[in-house]
């Protein structure tokens, strides 16, 4: 039931099932959050490295952290899904932003940019990872499926992600997602990928609530807590329209990001003139133009599609 008496679901399928269907304990203690400190996002980039070298994705780092560029940005948002101070699942919502673009740009940017010429404004989803090992497949749906209801809720155009073209169904199915690019070959993880974009305003108008612009799906709180999992403030707030979702929520500082970006001088000059400039100024005192030699694919990373513990979708 919605806020207003009406049924709906909150996504099309049974991305999230009914407590009485969900197996007991199966997501007990769990909470699902943005990243809000430092510490988090270190988690979550630990996560990534981990679950990432586990697939054979990245080599090997002493750093033991995987991030991308786009993680620099004051607009990017980092979730997580914890049990006690474990992370177990984390994705990323990246906006469209010049002079940085989207991580999809790399494969399907003629797409990307017919969606910008028409003037929409674009986020995408990605960074996915999960510890499969001690998080249920019922688990991370419900992950997944927060983080989609939450961007939902942006003030964007549009919703794309990036995925191995085995999957393009289950996320058509689930979240109502339509073909965007066709299937290409993505070398940077010798995997194939699809493209999929959600039209924000129409997947909206399928809440069914009376004014679909205005919809929120409010009652997913209420069922992720009846069934142990807690949502945190924040995306609590943008579900239930407290909040409009446009304010920026990194907590990326530029302690922290010297910290990280430390004997990366490589990869920083790999960006363009602009992202650095831009780096610059977001992080005073960040050196943008170190030069070392160290290995350029230690602790950095490049778009990968949306993947599931270590596995492409």
């Amino acid at each position: 039931m919605n806020m207003n008496g009406q049924r709906h679901q909150a996504f099309p399928g049974p991305a999230v099932p009914s407590p009485a269907s969900a197996p007991q304990g199966d997501a007990a203690g769990y909470v699902f959050k943005i990243a809000g400190s430092g510490r988090e996002l270190i988690q979550a980039f630990h996560l990534l490295y981990e679950e990432y070298r586990r697939a054979g994705y990245v080599a090997e780092s002493p750093h033991r952290l995987l991030f991308t560029r786009y993680h620099l940005l004051p607009e990017t948002t980092v979730f997580l899904a914890k049990s006690g101070d474990e992370a177990l699942s984390t994705a990323t919502a990246v906006r469209d932003s010049r002079p940085f673009g989207l991580p999809m740009d790399d494969v399907f940017g003629e797409e990307l940019d017919r969606l910008r010429q028409s003037r929409r404004s674009i986020l995408e989803v990605s960074s996915l990872a999960s510890n499969r090992r001690k998080f249920s497949r019922q688990g991370i749906t419900d992950f997944i499926s927060l983080v989609y209801a939450h961007s939902l809720f942006q003030d964007v155009d549009d919703i794309c992600i990036m995925v191995n073209p085995r999957h393009v169904r289950l996320y058509m199915a689930l979240f109502g997602f339509e073909i965007f690019g066709t299937q290409r070959h993505y070398a940077r993880v010798n995997a194939p990928a699809v493209a999929l974009r959600v039209d924000v305003r129409e997947a909206r108008m399928k809440f069914g609530e009376r004014t679909p612009l205005c919809s929120r799906p409010a009652g997913l709180a209420t069922l992720y807590a009846s069934r142990g999992i807690d949502i945190c403030a924040r995306i609590r707030d943008t579900l239930e329209g407290c909040a409009c979702g446009t304010a920026p929520s990194n907590p990326l500082d530029a302690v922290l990001a010297s910290s990280i970006l430390a004997g990366r001088a490589a990869e920083m000059r790999a960006l363009t003139p602009q992202c650095r400039d831009m780096i610059a100024r977001l992080y005073p005192g960040v050196r943008v133009d170190d030069v070392d030699a160290e290995d350029v694919r230690t602790g950095w990373a490049e778009s990968t599609p949306l993947e599931e513990g270590g596995r492409l979708l």
